[in-house]
């Protein structure tokens, strides 16, 4: 796996260590983290939207995606900044990331991963209100539900009333 995967594997098993949740990064905090990383200007404007999109604002998977498309040659450095190989209109998350993620959904029960499956068929964002009518669960047991899902095991966040996202 990446280093940053090793990192957190190793971090994780030692005691006393604990993760501290960060907000997501808005489009101006991605464009001045892209901006950090690939130094170039036109870069950061192709990359912004398809990052932005991929990576639900996580440093981590910015940062992680970045590296992929420097290390599959879709970039490629030119005077200390980074520049696009060809057209970026579709970013997917590379094999780092969906490691991660897996690491997290490995410990969810069977009911757990049925409520992420049915909230997943909303999109990345969705309304829990929809979500307890498909499930078919009472609203207060499906919110104390989804806030295990999302202080627990980190795989949702709040939105803003009534919404969450991936």
């Amino acid at each position: 796996g990446s280093a940053l995967h090793t990192f957190l594997t190793n971090t994780a098993a030692r005691p006393r260590t604990g993760s501290i949740p960060l907000a997501p990064l808005e489009r101006e905090g991605i464009e001045d983290f892209l901006t950090a990383l690939v130094k170039q200007p036109r870069t950061v404007r192709a990359l912004s939207w398809p990052l932005t999109r991929a990576s639900g604002g996580n440093p981590s998977v910015l940062l992680e995606v970045v590296r992929h498309l420097q290390t599959s040659g879709a970039l490629s450095e030119v005077d200390g900044a980074w520049h696009p190989t060809g057209p970026i209109r579709h970013v997917g998350l590379p094999d780092s990331v969906r490691v991660l993620l897996l690491l997290r959904l490995v410990d969810l029960d069977p009911v757990q991963m049925q409520l992420l499956v049915a909230a997943a068929a909303q999109g990345p964002t969705f309304d829990v209100a929809l979500l307890a009518t498909v499930t078919g669960q009472k609203r207060l047991r499906l919110l104390t539900r989804l806030a295990v899902l999302e202080r627990k095991h980190g795989v949702l966040a709040s939105k803003g009333r009534g919404t969450l996202r991936f």
